[in-house]
């Protein structure tokens, strides 16, 4: 008789703590009258995702921790480290709301 093993397994994302940490957010203002349609499909839905859960100085987070939160709770597909992602499209996304806290 053999028995079966079932393990869960959560990721987690940890912040960083340091002077040099960024914490970013999607001003709502800018982002609302802003044109989208001409956007990569990745900036989209790291936009989308940023202007349900961090929209306000108070939701800020670090961009490694957005590009988490797409791809949990979106549909946003990658095999580029979220970190690095963030990074290539952040001076992108400026354009559109995206605002150090």
């Amino acid at each position: 008789m053999s028995k079966k093993i079932v393990t869960d397994t959560v990721v987690t994302t940890v912040e960083k703590k340091g002077y040099r940490i960024k914490k970013y957010y999607l001003n709502l203002s800018v982002y609302k009258k802003s044109d989208i349609s001409k956007c990569p499909n990745q900036v989209k839905i790291i936009l989308l995702e940023m202007s349900e859960r961090f929209n306000k100085k108070e939701t800020a987070s670090q961009g490694k921790i957005v590009i988490n939160s797409a791809i949990e709770n979106s549909s946003l597909k990658t095999v580029i480290d979220p970190a690095v992602l963030f990074a290539y499209y952040r001076k992108y996304m400026e354009n559109f709301g995206l605002t150090l806290v």
